[in-house]
């Protein structure tokens, strides 16, 4: 029989403010990106699960002295002998799909503290979670192998990029390469229009790819479904912390509609995966997270985006990069059909 969460975990939040970390801190210090930080000191010394209470929200187990962020929740069961954090932690992980569905919010999509004490949870015997427990690590390793895979073959495109154009002197800007004149949507649909939505949280940081597309009637959407958007478009999270929220749009959905935490890059002078490959680097992400600005919100401008150099090379030159970084997708596309499966 399934009961409530809240009956059996104890539930609190980080204090602190993302700005708190240390590049060369001895603890974790966990926020709402998928990759912990670090920090100096510790508030807590358990076992927990923690779960990022806004932007790109995911789950992750730990057991051991760190700090967290202050929208971050630190999940811990109330009697181990009843509730196993390794169960707790894969019962979450698998409940994140629904806690993304229940997030609300406009610029930074969030879960309530209701959210997790509500969710409902079967909760057998100690001895048949270990059961569990122990099937699921096995295959979650084998998961694990194919994520290392895909972010080896991401590497790969890097070290590709900076080989071929590490050493180039000269530099036009984003903007001279793009297609300034997105549509609007509100100019484009009509109230009972059907639409695809894609927000910030719709986009796996890790692997660059769109995980979920939401369908409105136009006139029941978000107030940020603004921007008409169409397959081969690549998408960058403005909204600090998920600056590396980017995508190109892979889709044959019609009627696509991007928040306005986007800036849309349509490539009209250069091949879509040489522009990708600029803005999905990590001297990018740097050059804009050093640009956000806004107390509550910390955000980059669109304008921070196009004016960003980029390498005045032969077409012949990026087209040969392209070509590239289109052999690496099928490669990416067999692990993660291979990844799908699995999960």
């Amino acid at each position: 029989m399934k009961e409530k969460l809240g009956k059996f975990v104890a539930i609190r939040t980080g204090k602190l403010d993302a700005n708190a970390s240390s590049e060369n801190g001895k603890y974790p210090f966990f926020t709402c990106s998928i990759t912990p930080l670090k920090i100096d000191t510790y508030s807590y010394d358990c076992e927990c699960v923690l779960v990022a209470g806004n932007g790109d929200l995911n789950v992750k187990y730990y057991k051991g002295k760190f700090d967290a962020y202050q929208r971050t929740y630190i999940i811990e069961s109330s009697d181990k002998g009843i509730l196993s954090v390794k169960y707790l932690y894969l019962f979450l992980e698998y409940y994140i799909e629904e806690l993304r569905r229940l997030s609300v919010g406009g610029v930074i999509k969030y879960i309530r503290l209701s959210n997790l004490t509500d969710a409902l949870i079967n909760v057998p015997s100690w001895d048949i979670q270990k059961e569990i427990i122990e099937k699921l690590e096995k295959l979650l390793s084998i998961i694990s192998k194919r994520k290392e895979q895909l972010a080896k073959l991401d590497e790969l495109a890097k070290s590709r990029f900076l080989e071929m154009f590490g050493d180039v002197k000269h530099f036009k800007k984003i903007e001279d390469f793009v297609d300034g004149n997105i549509l609007s949507a509100k100019k484009n649909y009509k109230e009972n229009s059907t639409i695809n939505y894609i927000d910030i949280s719709s986009i796996d940081n890790k692997n660059f790819s769109i995980t979920n597309i939401t369908k409105y009637n136009f006139k029941d959407a978000p107030s940020r479904a603004q921007q008409c958007v169409i397959d081969g478009d690549i998408l960058i999270s403005t909204v600090r912390p998920n600056l590396k929220n980017i995508a190109i749009i892979k889709s044959h959905e019609s009627n696509l509609v991007a928040s306005s935490g986007f800036c849309v890059l349509r490539a009209i002078n250069c091949p879509k995966e040489f522009l990708f490959g600029i803005v999905s680097s990590d001297d990018f992400t740097k050059k804009m997270t050093s640009l956000t600005t806004g107390a509550n919100y910390p955000a980059i401008k669109d304008s921070d985006v196009l004016q960003y150099p980029i390498p005045d090379i032969p077409l012949k030159e990026m087209k040969s990069f392209a070509n590239f970084m289109q052999q690496l997708d099928k490669s990416k596309f067999r692990i993660k059909k291979s990844l799908e499966k699995l999960e």
